[in-house]
């Protein structure tokens, strides 16, 4: 089932990769399963959520970077995991950034305790 719910991610127009991150910053599910690029945006994870914008007791919920190559979005999805996404930088990041949301929602109660 997670596995599925990446692969809709992964689907979307201009979505690069993503990747479920635990809580070693390690990737632990990836679409496409190509680890070495999920590996750099896995280890960027836990460095951006200690960063970000949206505070949730000590970890941000949520945090986009905008750079000149591409986006990377990474959401909460519980204390110990996250849900990285790699995307071509594009106006519509907003909707993949509202998809991941509820993607991360749905994952949230996949996660091993």
């Amino acid at each position: 089932m997670r596995g599925r719910i990446i692969a809709d991610i992964s689907a979307e127009q201009s979505v690069r990769w993503v990747c479920i991150v635990g809580p070693d910053g390690l990737p632990i599910e990836a679409e496409p399963a190509d680890i070495e690029t999920t590996e750099i945006g896995a280890a960027l994870t836990a460095t951006l959520l200690t960063a970000g914008s949206v505070e949730l007791g000590d970890r941000a919920e949520r945090v986009t970077l905008i750079g000149s190559d591409g986006i990377l979005i990474v959401i909460r999805i519980d204390d110990a995991h996250d849900l990285a996404v790699a995307m071509e930088r594009t106006p519509r990041h907003g909707a993949v950034r509202s998809t991941a949301i509820h993607a991360a929602r749905r994952l949230a109660t996949l996660m091993p305790r």
